[in-house]
């Protein structure tokens, strides 16, 4: 058995502290959101089409149930989703959003599958800073960050605009 006084040795290596840190921040992330999401009766936070995903995915998971797959989509007939022409481009979304149609209270449903299937992508900008970061302190600064974006700059060198200087990074 390893004595405490090797967990404190691995706890103060920089490498884990920022580890620790990095789960930190992920747990504060998916608590704000989650707070968010559930600080409404409503399905939160800007999107009108969470009613439609959720209940589309009820459908879905009845039509399979009951063996008459796929449901036939009649609520837009003067469009391209008319029932003839009706593709899902949401489906695997769809199906993994099935689970959570089973608690009865659809809202419910959303809100807690918005916590499990989006917070990957939430987590996305704290993991693209931590990088960057991760970059910075062990390079010798920001000049290699600059050096990195050429290939962003080369159109700006081909008659459409001057492309800036490192220096003036």
């Amino acid at each position: 058995m390893k004595s405490p006084s090797h967990l404190s040795g691995i706890f103060q290596s920089e490498s884990a502290l920022r580890a620790v840190q990095l789960g930190a921040a992920a747990v504060a992330i998916g608590l704000i959101f989650w707070r968010l999401q559930f600080s409404t009766s409503a399905i939160c936070c800007g999107d009108f089409d969470g009613y439609y995903h959720i209940k589309w995915s009820r459908m879905l998971w009845e039509s399979l149930r009951n063996h008459n797959f796929p449901p036939t989509f009649t609520w837009l007939p003067l469009t391209t989703l008319d029932p003839k022409h009706y593709v899902d481009h949401h489906l695997l979304f769809h199906f993994f959003q099935i689970p959570s149609t089973w608690f009865g209270d659809l809202r419910l449903g959303a809100k807690i599958s918005a916590d499990y299937l989006c917070e990957p992508g939430r987590l996305l900008p704290l993991l693209v800073s931590w990088c960057a970061i991760e970059f910075v302190t062990r390079s010798s600064g920001c000049s290699h960050c600059s050096a990195c974006s050429s290939p962003f700059l080369l159109p700006a060198q081909h008659g459409q605009g001057a492309a800036p200087s490192r220096s003036s990074f």
